[in-house]
């Protein structure tokens, strides 16, 4: 479940070369032209993305464990992307709906789709990540994210992405 990681590490052209308005510290203006610049450069650079590789979970049957192997991605939709900003942070909101199915080779096909919400917000200073939420939808992705430290592992490598793109910005 590496996009939003992929979502953040990418905004490294718009998050960091877009101009600040000047705005009371802590309140986050969104829209405008910057958003609409920086949707422009990620969109497409999430859709492309081959979010689904990886992603395996094991799955008790009863009498025996099996693991499940969905990590071909179908397809990968941003349906919405907000880029907001402070006179102290950026925030980046976004929905990003993933479609996910098991190779063609496996004996059992599934496909699991899911909607995810995802939060941002990155310091202008140090370009620390100040806060952070992923949430999925529905049910399946509810249920992968229970039963695993799944917004930890997507936090990391948000941060990560965000590191690279702020020394690219810098």
């Amino acid at each position: 479940m590496k996009y939003p990681a992929i979502a953040a590490g990418l905004l490294g052209f718009g998050l960091f070369t877009a101009p600040l308005p000047s705005m009371a510290a802590g309140q986050f203006e969104c829209g405008g032209p910057e958003s609409a610049v920086v949707a422009e450069v990620v969109k497409p650079l999430i859709e492309k993305a081959k979010l689904c590789k990886g992603l395996k979970q094991k799955v008790d049957a009863g009498l025996f464990k099996v693991k499940i192997k969905i990590d071909q991605t179908r397809e990968v939709r941003v349906e919405k992307l907000d880029y907001c900003t402070s006179e102290t942070s950026r925030k980046l909101e976004a929905t990003v709906y993933v479609a996910c199915e098991t190779d063609e080779d496996e004996e059992v096909q599934i496909s699991v789709d899911e909607s995810f919400d995802v939060t941002v917000e990155i310091a202008n200073k140090n370009c620390a990540v100040t806060d952070f939420k992923v949430e999925p939808r529905g049910d399946i992705g509810k249920l992968i994210a229970k039963n695993s430290d799944f917004e930890d592992k997507v936090r990391k490598a948000v941060e990560r992405q965000i590191a690279k793109a702020c020394d690219s910005a810098s």
